[in-house]
């Protein structure tokens, strides 16, 4: 099926695999605006009357299944003569993929996924239902460590025979041959149908499944404990070297109990040998009794806390939801709140904090004021952004607290939810560690304030509210961290609310801009419609909310070069920053985001105009390091050590900006400040972000001008083995091999790259970014080796393409002394000094107007100074 087709209401997104009677395809249901799973049933199978029966009693059965850890089945429809099944996504890796990176897993692990796929099971046993095909691949484990048990293709419904699937595997001119096929990729891996004689996949089926009899819930026992065997050793506990060798294995040996880990408890150890006794009667016969045998482990570990398993923290659905956000004695309505840290105590010597990602979950109440948790919903999903940000936006204003722009999810993971590393790049006294339930209309909200040097819970408790009062049930919360924070400040209860007063309208923003921030980190074409679509209900619930519509100028901007710089979404981006501009001229991105981007990618334009704009969204949006990192784009067209500053402040504000942390690193080295650009490369070297490669790059520049050779030639090598792998481009390793070969004394090789950058820059098609990179980069290399002529050659190409290189890279890098003395110099260093003087003229009169950013003005004074003396 074609990537992008429309069935109905649903947008092919990208095929997933196959499933026991289907193929699973990713899909965007375009009127709830979620993803799911699509299960369409083959063309081949559609003459098929009795596979067609199949596909719809796997319909019926997950339909019966209410369960947290069995994906949910949304509906089945026939659409253009298919069949499909809507079901949930479920986000995360199946089991034979963990096992393939981890090897094994820890036994704590294992015994919390088992817990949760025996409650599946015993789920499904009590509606009547034998899944008959339990495997790693067929156990997808979520993001948030939830358990899914999938694929219920060849389930056995209440009342269903064996022989009740012989007319459909008939019919399949595809199904395997059965027995005599010796094929170890299509058996061992794949499932064996076979009508009549085999169901099931060979190491995890019973001996009565390898017999051809007929099975019951305690096949799906024994397949439980192959899986659970599996997860600790490794390996499946019956193995062969074909299909026919590994049922013989099934029927006729014994695990090896010895590869089970020596922390596994005995007690466990012996359910699980129950699990895998060959005959069906000598069998454990209720997986309850496995889920049962877990809960017993976890009351021991409570009650030996040194015992060290671990077992009790990891297990039960129950259990998990406790541990996260505890017990709610809660009111519905949000009235009542109860404290479960230190009473009255205060934390006035915290001088900054951070808020965290929240962890989300969503589910029923059940007696006693647990939740049975659901696991993470898509749609839900964007709180993890929106309650730390929320409550930072409300603690901002509590005077002598430093409250930090909260990390998003997308950028904790890029350092592996580190938070000793997060605490150092943050600079952070405490954390804030939000949890939140989403129970139908109802949220509720637990909030941790955590020591960011020791990780020590300080203070800790818990709220409820409805959806629909979102905002006032977070400046409660922002309120309750203010009392403990800042006692005597005055309570965020008074005085007006921050930013727009509708809570719907605030939701939506946040969950636009959670799709955003991911589409910008994996270019995902589903989080961009995701985000569009909740900017744009966001301004339908209010009109006024600029924010919605700068953001939505800010997530086509990010579209740019997705689209290959297409002048419609240009337009898109400059017509929706305008909406920003007319709904509120105070509205900083709105200024910000065109200015940015345009002179990222060198369009042509107004260059006066577009500083003025990125000024004054830098001194609108102060707290936006979106807003700093534009002005910094637009800064380095004038001034490398000015731009750097916008990009260091970005920096300040988003730690974790790779962005900016790529820009900044660029612009030190072309200032000749190599020391400072080390530094700031080693800062990017925590971080996991796709442009890492431009960073090593530099890094392999400033070793080659510095002459460190033996240093350079391994980031030169492995970048090269990028390019020969098709993950880079060529072009972008011609800076550095220009510069590395110079350095190496390679004058034949330095020709070669100096020929081909001439005649990229000789090419009215190079776009002007990458042209202005070549010139800075050559240039500087080029004087570095003496060679005077070819400096000046690249430079006077960059003029006559009307890239104008930055006045104080010229006057002040150390690298261009040559330069300096030769009398062409005049000619090239004229046009930089007139655009110097143009930003002398602009920035005064940003100062006169209040719109100079106040970490500019010292380095504005100091960079005049040494201009005006050079």
């Amino acid at each position: 099926m074609e990537t992008g087709r429309l069935i109905a209401h649903y947008r092919v997104l990208e095929r997933l695999g196959s499933g026991a009677m289907g193929e699973v395809y990713r899909a965007l249901d375009m009127r709830l605006e979620r993803e799911v799973a699509l299960k369409i049933l083959p063309q081949r199978f559609a003459e098929n009357p009795t596979r067609v029966a199949r596909f719809e009693v796997e319909a019926k059965l997950l339909a019966s299944l209410n369960h947290p850890n069995i994906a949910t089945i949304y509906e089945i429809r026939e659409v253009e003569g298919e069949t499909l099944l809507v079901l949930e996504l479920v986000e995360g890796e199946p089991l034979d993929r963990r096992l393939g990176r981890a090897g094994l897993l820890p036994v704590n692990e294992v015994l919390r996924i088992g817990r949760q796929v025996a409650s599946a099971l015993e789920a499904a046993h009590e509606k009547g239902i034998v899944h008959r095909d339990l495997k790693p691949a067929n156990v997808m484990l979520g993001r948030k460590g939830t358990a899914k048990v999938l694929d219920f293709g060849i389930a056995q419904g209440p009342g269903e025979r064996l022989e009740d699937y012989t007319a459909a595997w008939e019919a399949d001119p595809e199904s395997p041959e059965g027995p005599g096929t010796d094929d170890i990729a299509a058996t061992m891996a794949g499932r064996l149908t076979r009508a009549g004689v085999l169901l099931g996949t060979a190491p995890y089926m019973s001996p009565e499944q390898v017999n051809g009899a007929e099975v019951d819930k305690r096949s799906d026992i024994w397949s439980f404990g192959c899986l659970i065997f599996e997860l600790l050793t490794g390996r499946p506990p019956f193995e062969g070297e074909s299909w026919a060798s590994t049922l013989v294995a099934v029927l006729e040996n014994d695990p090896d109990w010895d590869r089970l880990p020596d922390d596994v408890p005995p007690a466990f150890v012996k359910v699980l040998k129950r699990c895998l006794r060959k005959d069906a009667d000598a069998r454990l016969h209720d997986i309850a009794d496995v889920r049962i045998e877990i809960d017993e482990l976890a009351e021991a570990d409570d009650a030996h806390p040194g015992g060290g398993r671990g077992v009790r923290a990891l297990t039960g659905v129950l259990a998990l939801v406790v541990a996260a956000v505890g017990l709610f004695a809660l009111d519905v309505g949000g009235i009542r709140q109860r404290l479960v840290g230190v009473q009255g105590a205060t934390f006035e010597t915290i001088a900054s904090i951070v808020p965290l990602p929240a962890e989300v979950s969503v589910g029923d109440r059940v007696p006693g004021g647990l939740f049975r948790e659901q696991g993470a919903e898509g749609s839900d999903a964007f709180l993890s952004d929106a309650v730390p940000g929320t409550l930072a936006e409300q603690l901002r204003r509590v005077p002598g607290l430093v409250t930090r722009y909260p990390p998003t999810g997308v950028e904790l993971a890029s350092i592996d939810g580190d938070l000793g590393e997060l605490a150092e790049l943050y600079g952070a006294g405490a954390f804030l560690l939000p949890v939140v339930t989403a129970a139908r209309d109802s949220l509720y909200v637990g909030i941790e304030l955590q020591d960011a040097g020791t990780r020590s819970t300080l203070w800790r408790e818990e709220f409820a509210g409805r959806r629909g009062e979102y905002l006032t049930l977070m400046r409660r919360v922002a309120d309750n961290v203010r009392q403990v924070l800042r006692p005597r400040s005055a309570s965020l209860l008074r005085g007006g609310p921050v930013g727009s007063t509708n809570d719907t309208a605030v939701l939506e923003l946040w969950r636009g801009r959670y799709h955003s921030e991911r589409y910008r980190s994996y270019h995902e074409e589903v989080d961009f419609e995701l985000a569009r679509s909740a900017f744009a209900r966001a301004l339908e619930s209010d009109p006024r909310l600029a924010d919605a519509a700068a953001e939505m100028a800010l997530l086509y901007g990010i579209r740019v070069p997705e689209s290959g710089m297409s002048t419609d979404v240009w337009a898109e981006m400059e017509s929706w920053a305008e909406r920003a501009r007319s709904i509120d001229p105070s509205a900083g991105l709105g200024w910000s985001v065109p200015a940015g981007f345009e002179a990222f990618y060198r369009r042509e334009g107004v260059q006066t105009t577009r500083l003025v704009h990125a000024l004054r969204g830098a001194s609108l949006a102060p707290d936006r390091a979106v807003a700093q990192n534009g002005l910094g784009a637009v800064l380095a067209d004038y001034s490398l050590s000015l731009g750097a500053e916008s990009f260091s402040a970005a920096l300040a504000l988003r730690p974790l900006l790779a962005s900016a942390r790529t820009n900044l690193v660029a612009l030190l080295t072309s200032a000749g400040r190599s020391q400072e650009a080390l530094a700031s490369i080693e800062a990017a070297r925590r971080i996991q972000f796709a442009q890492a490669w431009a960073v090593e790059m530099t890094e392999g520049s400033i070793r080659s001008m510095r002459g460190e050779i033996e240093e350079a030639r391994p980031i030169v090598e492995r970048l090269a083995s990028r390019v020969e792998a098709g993950a880079l481009a060529p072009v972008a390793l011609l800076e550095l091999q220009l510069e590395f070969a110079l350095a190496s004394g390679n004058d034949r090789e330095a020709d070669v790259h100096l020929a081909t950058i001439v005649g990229f820059l000789e090419t009215p098609e190079t776009p002007p970014q990458l042209a202005w990179n070549l010139v800075v980069s050559a240039s500087s290399a080029l004087a570095v080796a003496g060679r005077l002529d070819s400096s000046f050659q690249v430079l006077q190409l960059g003029l006559e393409r009307g890239l104008v290189v930055p006045y104080d890279y010229l006057e002040l890098n150390p690298r261009l002394d040559a330069l300096r003395l030769d009398p062409r110099y005049a000619g090239i260093a004229g046009p930089s000094r007139a655009r110097f003087e143009e930003l002398r003229q602009v920035l005064e009169e940003a100062r006169l107007e209040g719109e100079l950013p106040p970490y500019l003005e010292s380095p504005w004074a100091a960079l005049s100074r040494q201009l005006e003396s050079s």
